[in-house]
Parts: C-alpha cells; structure tokens; sequence
C-alpha cells in the first residue's frame, strides 16, 4: 500500500477504526492524542499519522526534560 492513500476518503478505514488507531497510537508510542487533534490533516493517510507521531513525540520528550 502507497503511503499517501487516503485511508478515510478509499473506505480503508471508517470511524471506528479511526478510534483503534488512536488507542493503538496512544497505547505505543505513549502519546495523548486529544479530540481536536482528529483531523483530517492528522489522519488522512499513513505518511500524514507517521508525521503527527513522531510531531507527537518530540513534545512529550521535550516536556520530560
């Protein structure tokens, strides 16, 4: 699968599938992932949620320092 495919808009994933994604996120990579951060933008396809991760992490890093 191509990175860049549109994960909601090609019926990969629906909306509940968005929520075990974001468990799954929350639950690995020990982030917090909040409502207004279920967007589009964030969620759209592998290479968008690869972004917001690793965006993600270097917060949680930098505030335990």
């Amino acid at each position: 699968m191509n990175d860049d495919v549109q994960l909601l808009e090609s019926g990969i994933v629906d909306s509940l599938g968005t929520l075990d994604i974001v468990n799954f996120l929350e639950q690995t990579f020990a982030i917090k992932i909040a409502d207004e951060e279920l967007t589009p933008e964030n969620f759209a396809c592998i290479r968008q949620l690869a972004k917001f991760v690793n965006k993600k992490k270097s917060l949680v890093e930098a505030s335990a320092k």
